[in-house]
């Protein structure tokens, strides 16, 4: 249904309903254009045929409460009749995509276009079908970006730090880093490095707050010594 330009990108998102969701990828600004076919079961008498695109935010909290915060409609046909399958193409220029696309624990926002036959006046909609994409916003890096530095372990016993390259990465970057062992009087037996998107979400005065852990790595197997420095090198890609 959507026009698959060369260079394209597709990204899966893990629906937590249906499974895993594959979509075209734009960014805000691009067209996104394309064309559907109308089947017609036999003749049928049609109050007009439209093609939306639309941008949503719905909270699971909240189902009754879905806010469209981005919507262009485009006229594909005037009112009258369908008798035979008939193609139309939609193009929505320079198309307002102002949020990326999410799909979390409380929240997701997303986008897709409709394409919606009206039926005659009073009559509602004859038939509509929707198919989502997907949008990435390119923000631009900070100019200063300091190291991540922490501390922790447990008194006369244990004492390590941590310590990131940068305080800001992209969704695609790999992050690296190292961690030191500056004390070590326990038996460790290994170490993972998780990361972990944490989500926070209001509605109607109730606030939620959610965890999850997106990937998780082995780092260390068996007993450090003192003075030990392990390199972390992780990729950020399962970060939406």
């Amino acid at each position: 249904m959507l026009t698959e330009t060369e260079g394209r990108r597709t990204k899966q998102f893990e629906t937590g309903e249906s499974g895993v969701l594959t979509c075209l990828v734009f960014n805000s600004g691009d067209d996104v254009d394309g064309t559907c076919e109308v089947q017609p079961s036999g003749r049928i008498e049609h109050g007009g045929i439209t093609a939306e695109l639309v941008g949503v935010l719905e909270q699971y909290h909240d189902r009754g409460n879905v806010r469209e915060f981005t919507k262009a409609t485009q006229v594909l046909a005037g009112p009258g009749k369908l008798l035979d399958v008939t193609k139309y193409h939609f193009s929505f220029a320079a198309a307002n995509l102002p949020h990326e696309t999410f799909y979390g624990v409380n929240v997701r926002v997303r986008y897709f276009v409709r394409v919606v036959v009206a039926g005659k006046a009073g009559a509602g909609s004859v038939s509509e079908k929707a198919v989502e994409f997907a949008v990435e916003q390119q923000g631009v890096r900070p100019t200063a970006d300091t190291k991540i530095k922490m501390e922790v372990g447990i008194e006369d016993f244990l004492h390590i730090e941590f310590e990131y390259d940068r305080e800001h990465y992209a969704l695609h970057d790999v992050l690296t880093g190292r961690v030191f062992f500056r004390l070590v009087q326990l038996r460790l037996k290994h170490m993972e490095l998780a990361i972990i998107r944490r989500e926070k979400t209001r509605t109607r005065g109730f606030a939620y707050a959610e965890s999850d852990t997106l990937c998780k790595y082995e780092v260390m197997d068996g007993v450090p010594a003192r003075g030990t420095v392990v390199p972390l090198r992780s990729s950020s890609r399962r970060t939406t």
